[in-house]
């Protein structure tokens, strides 16, 4: 499983976490037993936290790939190399937004 494809599940999980706390308020607010209501939110808060640990990890790593990664990738999709010397200092920077590289 690519690191990407990592985050995105990761993410989906803090969302539906979230989700999940809002409807855990919603049932203490219509009544639900508190007992009962503090120990789902218990769970949820560990899932969360190692959720968002997780993630953090992950884009980490992201972010320590080198200037020879970047090239190896570059060269495995199509050699796409080359295009990074030809034009200005402008063009190459949208280009790196444009593939969210930091």
């Amino acid at each position: 499983m690519s690191r990407a494809v990592e985050i995105n599940a990761v993410e989906a999980t803090i969302a539906e976490n979230r989700k999940k706390m809002n409807r855990y308020r919603s049932a203490l607010e219509t009544g639900t037993e508190p007992d009962l209501v503090m120990g789902w939110i218990a769970e949820l808060t560990a899932t969360q936290a190692t959720a968002e640990s997780k993630l953090r990890s992950l884009k980490a790593e992201v972010e320590k790939v080198n200037e020879d990664e970047v090239r190896q990738i570059l060269e495995e999709i199509g050699g796409l190399t080359p295009l990074l010397h030809v034009g200005d200092n402008e063009a190459r920077a949208k280009f790196y937004e444009t593939i969210d590289l930091k």
